[in-house]
C-alpha cells in the first residue's frame, strides 16, 4: 500500500469530450500526482479503527494536512458569507409583542 492509488482509481474506457474540462483536469492531477500522494493509508486505517471505537466520533472526519486545510478555508468562507447576512436573516422572523424576534 505504499501511497499508490491502484485499482481504487480505475478509470472507464470511454472519455466524453463535455467532461474533459471538468472531470478530464481532475483526472490529469490524478495522474501527475501518482505515487506521490502525502497520505498514509496505513496510518489513516488505524485512524479509522480510532473514531469507530470513539465514544463520540466526529459526524465528518478529515485526515491529512491537505484535507483539513481546505476544510478549515471553507468553513472559515460560510462563516464569513452567514455573518455577512445576519441581519437579513434576522429581520424575516415576526415580531414578537416585546418587539424581540
Amino acid at each position: 500500500m505504499g501511497g499508490s492509488s491502484g485499482a481504487s482509481l480505475d478509470r472507464a474506457q470511454h472519455n466524453i469530450d463535455e467532461y474533459q474540462q471538468t472531470v478530464g483536469k481532475f483526472l490529469q492531477f490524478l495522474d501527475k500526482i501518482e505515487g506521490t500522494q502525502p497520505g498514509d493509508p496505513d496510518k489513516a486505517a488505524q485512524v479509522l479503527i480510532q473514531v469507530v471505537n470513539s465514544d463520540n466520533p466526529p459526524l465528518r472526519l478529515v485526515l491529512g494536512k491537505y484535507a483539513y486545510s481546505k476544510f478549515r478555508n471553507k468553513i472559515e468562507s460560510l462563516t464569513a458569507e452567514l455573518d455577512a447576512w445576519e441581519q437579513i436573516a434576522a429581520s424575516t422572523d415576526f415580531e414578537t409583542a416585546g418587539g424581540h424576534s
